[in-house]
């Protein structure tokens, strides 16, 4: 907290337009900490974050931020971004092909997954985006209530 508190003051009028906390859950939080480190990075100055709320597969994140990514130098609106996300998983556009991970488009995104790795993600991707998903939320005002924009 001390370190974003910092930040916070460094950037003044500056903004963090948008802070990703794509760990295992982040945006849980307790009676200090309110959302967890996405609700540091709110409580700091970002404009929005995410954070999850439940465990998640290291690949399978990597890929789904490595998408959206993708999708937000586009210019895609971040909100747009993670639902085109999701939704490239369910369609399968988004998918394993042998020990590549392959993005929108037929690019590989991950290279060289080891077969437990292909394994999981089999799995998790299937769980993960079958209607369970990340949060993105947005300060309302400096007294800080937020509101969840999208749950995915």
């Amino acid at each position: 907290m001390t370190r974003l508190s910092a930040l916070r003051k460094t950037r003044k009028g500056v903004p963090l337009y948008f802070v990703v906390f794509s760990a295992c859950r982040t945006a849980l939080g307790d009676s200090n900490a309110e959302l967890g480190f996405s609700g540091f990075a709110l409580q700091a100055g970002a404009r929005s974050a995410i954070g999850t709320l439940w465990y998640v597969d290291d690949v399978v994140t990597s890929v789904y931020f490595l998408q959206m990514y993708q999708f937000l130098e586009q210019g895609i609106p971040k909100e747009e971004a993670m639902q085109m996300t999701r939704k490239a998983f369910i369609r399968n556009l988004i998918k394993l092909s042998g020990d590549q991970l392959i993005r929108v488009g037929g690019l590989p995104l991950l290279k060289e997954l080891t077969s437990s790795q292909q394994r999981r993600v089999s799995i998790a991707s299937r769980i993960i985006f079958s209607g369970q998903g990340l949060n993105l939320w947005v300060p309302l005002g400096e007294a800080f209530p937020v509101e969840i924009v999208q749950k995915f």
